[in-house]
């Protein structure tokens, strides 16, 4: 999930913000990840990349996170997280598109349990259940 203040969610709704910056450890998201944001529903991210300081941002990142100029987006991240990029942190850049509908389908591998009960008939999910009952271990 990303959470985005309400008049960036606004900017999306505007098809003005195409990506977010980030301060994070690590990167909590990744290229071709759906995930959710309150306010707008799933966005699809189309990249994740780390930027080396906040005087390597660009005139394009300031318009795909839908800002005017480039002082306008340091300002806006030093109301949000402070001056300056915190000593712990990494910046990164999400880039995503919204809505998801206009987008292609991705293709998510099924889950482990429905591709087994694919293959099983109700006779081998029965003693399949039995099996596990009887060798799990007791409290």
């Amino acid at each position: 999930m990303l959470l985005l203040k309400r008049h960036l969610v606004e900017l999306v709704r505007a098809g003005k913000k195409r990506q977010t910056l980030r301060f994070w450890s690590h990167a909590l998201v990744r290229a071709n990840q759906l995930t959710y944001v309150p306010g707008l529903g799933k966005i699809l991210v189309t990249a994740v990349s780390q930027i080396p300081s906040l005087e390597a941002l660009t005139q394009a990142d300031a318009h795909a996170d839908g800002f005017a100029d480039l002082p306008a987006l340091l300002a806006e991240l030093a109301r949000i997280y402070g001056p300056g990029l915190p000593q712990d942190k990494k910046l990164f850049r999400v880039t995503f598109t919204w809505p998801v509908e206009d987008q292609p389908a991705i293709n998510k591998p099924a889950a482990p349990k429905a591709r087994l009960r694919s293959h099983m008939t109700p006779a081998q999910r029965q003693q399949l259940k039995q099996h596990i009952l009887a060798h799990a271990p007791r409290r």
